[in-house]
């Protein structure tokens, strides 16, 4: 896989919160005393080149306004306290390019019956690009070989466009889900014959809550 296909979606509830912790390879909450900040560390190191997409209960947060990425921590998100406070029950989510491919993105449990995927890639600067698109492919998590789909959606690529996403709705309750972001490009050889490459990213999410069912 490809640098500018190595994304990573980082998402946890929160259920508590450490202090003063400068270093975790896990989703953590850290409440900073030093500083008068919190803190959440990601599960890979983020691509200080690239933009993170950061967001609280559903709701985009603003990048550079309401958080910063560390300067000197490669996996720590802070958030400005004049604007944002996590608290315990809150569901955070985060979208980044990383510097070490994981193939596992759990999105966890889900509340309602749709779920919006959301990935981002990098510039395709090759010379001999031609085409590019997205398939999104969404099955139960037992679905071992891809073969009886949920779903398929179709996104093409945009040369000028870094961030994509797309909605699955309809979705059965109680049931395990996998989905794989599919990202086909077709480059011209020197004999100007059309060459196709593919990569792809793996995901799960879950059905499992009854909010889903008695919030109608």
């Amino acid at each position: 896989m490809s640098r500018q296909d190595k994304f990573n979606i980082d998402t946890l509830l929160v259920t508590g919160f450490t202090e003063n912790v400068t270093a975790s390879t896990v989703n953590i909450v850290n409440n900073n005393t030093t500083k008068g900040t919190q803190e959440v560390f990601l599960t890979s190191n983020f691509d200080s080149d690239s933009t993170i997409v950061g967001v609280i209960n559903g709701v985009k947060l603003m990048t550079g306004i309401e958080f910063y990425e560390s300067s000197t921590t490669p996996n720590k998100i802070i958030f400005n306290p004049h604007f944002i406070t996590i608290k315990e029950g809150d569901i955070l989510s985060f979208w980044y390019f990383k510097t070490r491919l994981d193939t596992y993105n759990n999105l966890g449990t889900l509340d309602k019956d749709s779920v919006t995927i959301l990935w981002k890639v990098s510039p395709l600067r090759e010379p001999t690009y031609n085409t590019g698109s997205f398939k999104v492919e969404v099955t139960e998590k037992s679905d071992t070989n891809w073969t009886s789909l949920f779903t398929t959606k179709y996104v093409l690529y945009d040369i000028n466009l870094i961030q994509y996403n797309t909605e699955i709705t309809k979705l059965e309750v109680n049931k395990d889900y996998k989905f794989r972001v599919i990202f086909e490009k077709t480059y011209k050889n020197i004999l100007k014959e059309n060459i196709i490459t593919s990569s792809n990213v793996v995901g799960y999410f879950n059905t499992k809550n009854d909010k889903i069912i008695y919030s109608y």
